[in-house]
């Protein structure tokens, strides 16, 4: 649970950016539970739908008791994370869910702040975040997926599952039995599409604007996905 930072209070600066980079962490890890199984997309919807039966309500910063709630909030959010175990991927979307709301409610604080202070919050989150994950792949011995800023997990909670970068390339069949190609350009959330993916074809090099299903049944049918280069 991140405490609430003050102005210029650097030690609650420092414990809110640790708290944002264990969602982020968090996000990454249950993700990477569920993200190869063949049935991703049926896996994501009960996830989701049991999310949406427990999850807490987020907490408005102009209620007058939104310290309690505030409280409360995380409180849960980081129970749900912790209810997550590898022989169970539905509760491990759950945790992504938790993690990925939790880190929006750090990220509305973050950005309440002065921009210096906000810029100081942000790196500590990343370097956090990139250090446990780090410290995961020595433990795993295999080479994890690495985890989107702060900034760009947040803006995509709502369907954090796909934790791939804009530019990583995916090989997949298509409906007829075909291999094809394809890029991520770009996704994100509007207030009038939802949830939304931009992908470019290898062939013509046309956009096309996929939903959150369209996506997933795209990764289901993947066969090899490769990220951009640092």
């Amino acid at each position: 649970m991140p405490p609430r930072a003050k102005k210029r209070d650097y030690t609650a600066l420092d414990a809110l950016g640790i708290a944002t980079g264990e969602y982020v962490y968090l996000v990454t890890k249950h993700t990477e539970r569920a993200r190869h199984l063949p049935n991703l997309t049926q896996i994501h919807e009960q996830g989701s739908q049991q999310w949406l039966r427990i999850a807490p309500a987020m907490p408005a910063p102009g209620d007058p008791a939104y310290a309690a709630k505030r409280d409360a909030f995380f409180a849960a959010c980081d129970r749900y994370c912790k209810c997550a175990t590898p022989e169970d991927p539905v509760q491990s979307v759950v945790a992504v869910q938790a993690a990925g709301f939790a880190m929006q409610t750090s990220m509305a604080e973050i950005e309440a702040l002065p921009d210096a202070d906000q810029s100081y919050v942000y790196k500590k989150a990343k370097d956090y975040s990139s250090e446990k994950c780090r410290q995961r792949e020595a433990e795993l011995g295999i080479p994890n997926r690495p985890i989107p800023p702060p900034t760009i997990a947040t803006s995509n909670a709502s369907f954090p599952m796909i934790p791939y970068p804009p530019g990583t390339v995916v090989q997949y069949r298509t409906a007829a039995g075909d291999t094809a190609y394809c890029t991520i350009v770009d996704y994100g959330t509007s207030r009038v599409r939802g949830d939304y993916f931009v992908i470019r074809h290898r062939d013509g090099g046309a956009e096309e604007h996929l939903t959150k299903k369209q996506m997933f049944d795209l990764l289901d049918r993947s066969m090899d996905i490769c990220e951009p280069e640092k």
